[in-house]
């Protein structure tokens, strides 16, 4: 079963993604804030990081280039999924190594569907 952390300070977004992604058989792992996403990423080490940008201590791209960075996580194709629509965020996001972008509000099979692309699934 294929491990997904989800890094979102807003629980609402980690509860709805986390029951979607349970229901299509993958292990959910969340994260709150920055640090506490680089942490569990290090220790879990997920298939895949679904990852706000706007978090608290740390921010979304401070912790993508982190985790880019870092020999253990720089493999871990991450996926933000931000309100952020400027295309400077965008462009910064995937030359820091982001494997996808989607914008909130989102479409859950938009984001299933980028998830399983990500994951080599489809």
């Amino acid at each position: 079963m294929k491990k997904i952390l989800i890094a979102d300070d807003e629980r609402n977004i980690c509860t709805l993604l986390s029951h979607v992604l349970i229901n299509h058989k993958y292990q959910t792992e969340t994260a709150s804030n920055g640090n506490d996403a680089l942490a569990k990423a290090k220790k879990i080490l997920p298939d895949l990081i679904i990852l706000d940008i706007m978090m608290p201590h740390l921010d979304g791209l401070q912790v993508l280039e982190v985790l880019k960075s870092t020999p253990a996580t720089k493999n871990i194709p991450v996926l933000m999924c931000t309100e952020k629509t400027l295309i400077g965020d965008i462009e910064k996001a995937m030359s820091l190594g982001a494997a996808g972008y989607i914008i909130k509000p989102f479409d859950i099979n938009t984001v299933l569907k980028k998830v399983k692309q990500i994951l080599g699934e489809i």
